[in-house]
């Protein structure tokens, strides 16, 4: 990622036919994506990784769901963890809760806040963190984008400069309302999700 050219160095590395596979990922994947102008077409898969979902972590925790009858205290309890710290891998594997609050915080302000801050050039810190706790308390509300700049004073602009990036860094996402006509889809209110309840707990600090 420190590379100004990457995209350059590996469209070349790739036409040579050396066999080489590169998997550009990491923690700087969002500015290594925004250094790559060259659209590498033909050359590149794109996988989106989310954060692990309730079935994954019950068979990491070695539960078969198809097996699951009678009682279901351990299940309860994943489901619980589950809902207040998310899935984020490093959290889930994490041991203790106060190792797990210590992980989602780390994430919310270095990833959430510092990274989308940057790469995005966001003007404002307060802008960005106000958004983005004003829909993690909306979770599954429609967006009101003129609620939002009135309650909190912030240029239809920026607010939605904020969401773009919130949603192409895949920390929330939008999901418009279902119509027969594809034109009021795109015309009506979305909802918003976070993909990630354990973040969404960080911000609104709701972790214990």
């Amino acid at each position: 990622q420190k590379l100004a050219n990457v995209g350059s160095f590996v469209k070349y590395i790739y036409d040579r036919h050396l066999n080489i596979k590169f998997f550009l990922t990491g923690s700087s994947s969002l500015e290594i994506k925004q250094k790559i102008k060259e659209t590498l077409t033909g050359r590149k898969i794109e996988f989106f990784l989310t954060p692990l979902g309730l079935d994954e972590i019950l068979g990491y925790q070695g539960i078969n769901v198809n097996l699951l009858h009678g009682s279901f205290g351990q299940t309860d309890q994943i489901l619980n963890e589950y809902l207040l710290y998310g899935g984020y891998p490093s959290v889930v594997t994490a041991v203790g809760s106060e190792d797990k609050v210590r992980k989602l915080k780390e994430i919310a302000e270095s990833y959430v806040i510092g990274d989308v801050l940057n790469l995005f050039k966001i003007s404002s810190e307060t802008e960005l963190r106000t958004v983005a706790i004003y829909l993690a308390q909306n979770t599954g509300g429609i967006l009101s984008k003129e609620g939002l700049g009135q309650l909190a004073g912030i240029s239809k602009y920026e607010i939605e400069k904020i969401i773009l990036a919130l949603e192409k860094s895949f920390i929330i996402f939008l999901v418009r309302p279902f119509s027969k006509n594809s034109a009021k889809e795109m015309v009506h209110r979305p909802k918003v999700y976070y993909y990630d309840l354990g973040i969404r707990n960080a911000l609104l600090r709701r972790l214990e």
